[in-house]
């Protein structure tokens, strides 16, 4: 049973039609995102439609199952690195360093097979912690996702793991850290998608559940699914650097041949799991191969578990869903990307030798700060140098389009400069191409465009405003106290306009993909320098760009963010989400 809610405006606002108007359907798909993208913002005293309250009883499953499809056991792994590390004894290899995402020679690849396979996964995407408050328990995961929800879901695209002449396609369930095999390829097409990649070669494919979100945000959800997407993708490609593997977005397929690949082809209703993009997996250094657009398409097995009793389908979500999709041939950018920003510094060396792993378990959301914390100038700068994504700098390296998303930090305690409004400029010339949109005086008055003082050359940041901003912060981000009382805050600014043009009605969801790509990268850096960071959803969209003198749409908001020193609720209890035995480290 569903009920279907077209929200504010009605269904025919943000319609796409080209009939009688002279404009072609691509041009009016642009539009009815743009118009999505505004029907969805938050402003004062006008929130996106939603949900008038939580339907409880009809929360969506964290999990899904396919029923009927044949079960891999995988294996486990230490769930605390660092009491494996200290476990293993002096003489033991040490652990991969933070170093490998950015410059520490890469990790000598592991050999393809079910057990790689598991620390991938177990790396990834699996379950990191147990949560329990009073009867009540909840798992965490690896990968964040608003109000622990995770729309996305994993399908792999292997080739033969057990000396056979056929690849297979299965789906992982985080919750028993299982792989469900759902269909056996041909030799044909196990040939056609491996036969010329290097050895050791896989794909993972990402779809999406929008009703998981939906069911909590109403119109704004699919917003939330593609912030979700990008951090996905970043986790993965971490997995696979401490495996010594290497990603690529394979933005070569479309939408309905990456459905078929993955056994997802005929989804309907409110539960559609629906295709995202295809992740190429293969051993650090070893070359893209071209990935076949067509074939036979397998025998799949297995049903897909439901997942609510009752739903509400939200049409803005279903059309922005529907106009966004890859097309036939993939996704190419209208022209060459812009080069990134020329070569900057190192990452101090402090922080990059601390374990990977360690970082990558131990990720939280803060629930809030304490406003006594601090942080030094120089190691904001070491921390933002990350965010800039530099040649073979990790997970940025997978991201084949141009960067068009650039942080702006609400500074509050950062000893050693002055606190205001400071941009991080993501790819080359984002000066000059930025500037334009920072026509009107801010909250702050007009944008300064300063150097920062102790900054290194290398790093494009500038000062736009300075003074007390944690009562803007919080403001912003629909007056939630997280975004004033920690160290700073950022609202991340995306080249609407810009994506829109060079990627078609795709560019909507890649840059929200990319949000989600420096969001992992803010925690795993916060995590680093003993911090601790929190995605922000909620944020007033038009009353950001007011506070920052930005005029027209090609630069708006579309992701907030906040670090600081967590202040921990004692009355939750955190443990070990697997119960079995772990396998050796």
């Amino acid at each position: 049973m569903f009920r279907r809610l077209f929200g504010r405006g009605g269904p025919a606002e943000g319609t796409p039609t080209s009939e009688g108007t002279g404009i072609d359907a691509r041009e009016a798909a642009r539009r009815a995102l743009m118009a999505y993208h505004r029907r969805t913002s938050h402003g004062f005293g006008r929130y996106a439609a939603g949900p008038m309250d939580l339907d409880w009883a009809n929360q969506p499953a964290p999990f899904r199952r396919w029923a009927g499809a044949e079960v891999l056991a995988l294996a486990h792994f230490a769930q605390d690195p660092a009491e494996a590390g200290r476990e293993a004894g002096p003489g033991s290899t040490p652990p991969p360093t933070y170093g490998v995402l950015f410059g520490a020679p890469p990790l000598r690849p592991a050999p393809l097979g079910l057990e790689s396979l598991a620390r991938f996964l177990f790396d990834g995407a699996s379950l990191s912690a147990a949560k329990s408050y009073g009867d009540a328990r909840w798992f965490l995961r690896v990968p964040p996702s608003s109000g622990n929800l995770h729309p996305t879901e994993l399908h792999l695209v292997l080739p033969p793991l057990d000396g056979g002449g056929r690849g297979s396609v299965a789906h992982y369930d985080p919750r028993e850290h299982i792989l469900e095999r759902r269909a056996l390829l041909d030799a044909e097409r196990t040939e056609a998608l491996f036969g010329r990649a290097a050895p050791g070669s896989f794909y993972v494919g990402l779809s999406a559940i929008a009703w998981r979100e939906a069911w909590k945000y109403g119109e704004r959800a699919f917003r939330y699914v593609q912030h979700d997407t990008g951090h996905m993708l970043a986790c993965l490609d971490v997995a696979a650097a401490l495996s010594g593997w290497d990603t690529s977005l394979e933005d070569c397929l479309g939408a309905q041949t990456l459905s078929a690949l993955l056994g997802l082809s005929g989804q309907d209703g409110p539960e559609a799991e629906l295709p995202q993009v295809l992740l190429g997996v293969r051993p650090a250094g070893a070359d893209v191969a071209p990935v076949p657009a067509d074939g036979p398409a397998p025998a799949f097995v297995g049903l897909p578990t439901p997942l609510s009793a009752e739903h509400i389908e939200w049409d803005a979500v279903e059309l922005a869903e529907r106009l966004s999709r890859a097309p036939d041939g993939g996704v190419r950018e209208a022209g060459p990307p812009a080069p990134l920003p020329p070569e900057g510094g190192a990452a101090a060396q402090s922080e990059a030798a601390l374990a990977l792993r360690t970082l990558v378990r131990r990720r939280r959301s803060a629930l809030g700060y304490d406003r006594r914390g601090s942080l030094q100038a120089q190691t904001w700068f070491d921390g933002l140098e990350r965010l800039v994504p530099r040649p073979g700098r990790r997970p940025f390296a997978l991201w084949p389009h141009t960067p068009r998303v650039h942080p702006v930090f609400f500074v509050h305690a950062v000893v050693g400069l002055e606190p205001g409004i400071y941009l991080l400029g993501r790819s080359d010339g984002a000066r000059e191409r930025l500037a334009p949109a920072f026509a009107a005086a801010g909250a702050r008055g007009p944008a300064l465009w300063e150097p920062v003082p102790g900054a290194p050359r290398s790093l494009p940041l500038w000062c736009l405003a300075r003074g007390d901003v944690r009562s803007l912060a919080a403001e912003l981000a629909c007056g939630q106290a997280i975004a004033g009382d920690g160290v700073y805050a950022a609202a991340l600014l995306g080249e609407l306009g810009s994506a829109l043009d060079a990627l078609g009605p795709p560019g909507y969801r890649r840059l929200h993909w990319e949000a989600g790509l420096v969001g992992q990268a803010m925690y795993l850096g916060a995590e680093a320098q003993g911090l601790v960071g929190t995605g922000i959803g909620c944020f007033f969209d038009g009353e950001t760009s007011r506070a920052l003198g930005l005029v027209g749409e090609r630069l708006v908001s579309i992701y907030h963010f906040a670090v600081g020193h967590a202040v921990h609720d004692g009355r939750l209890e955190t443990g070990a989400p697997y119960a079995e035995p772990v396998a050796p480290v």
